[in-house]
């Protein structure tokens, strides 16, 4: 039978330093919420430029938000299921894809399920924020 005394002690070696992890940490979630916001703005232009009401045009741009709010719960139980680098990359790679869509859609319910579509993947980079 073992038994603990004590405190854990430190191994040897160099000390932790946020810097040496800082850029796998937080730059996929720098860099898409940096696509994020940059995006806010130009989903009710692109949609008004579609002949959306200004009304309508308002919630194309909702769904970057609503998506993200359906789909937290279920993300979060596919990141634990596969792991949360293989759910970021498959994220990232379809919210690329979706942003590319809704950037070239031709029709407002393109838009629409482009938006929808990015905002959902989003969940799976940024759980509940």
């Amino acid at each position: 039978m073992t038994t603990h005394t004590g405190p854990a002690q430190p191994q040897d070696g160099p000390p932790f330093r946020l810097r040496s992890v800082a850029v796998s940490a937080y730059g996929p979630t720098v860099l898409e919420a940096m696509g994020y916001v940059a995006a806010i703005p130009l989903v009710p232009l692109l949609a008004r430029r579609l002949g959306a009401s200004v009304g309508l045009a308002a919630f194309v741009a909702a769904l970057l938000g609503l998506g993200q709010l359906a789909t937290s719960l279920p993300a979060g139980s596919v990141i634990a299921r596969v792991g949360e680098r293989r759910a970021m990359l498959v994220a990232g790679g379809v919210g690329l894809a979706s942003a590319l869509l809704a950037a070239g859609a031709q029709t407002l319910p393109m838009l629409a399920a482009a938006t929808g579509r990015s905002s959902r993947s989003r969940s799976s980079i940024r759980p509940g924020g």
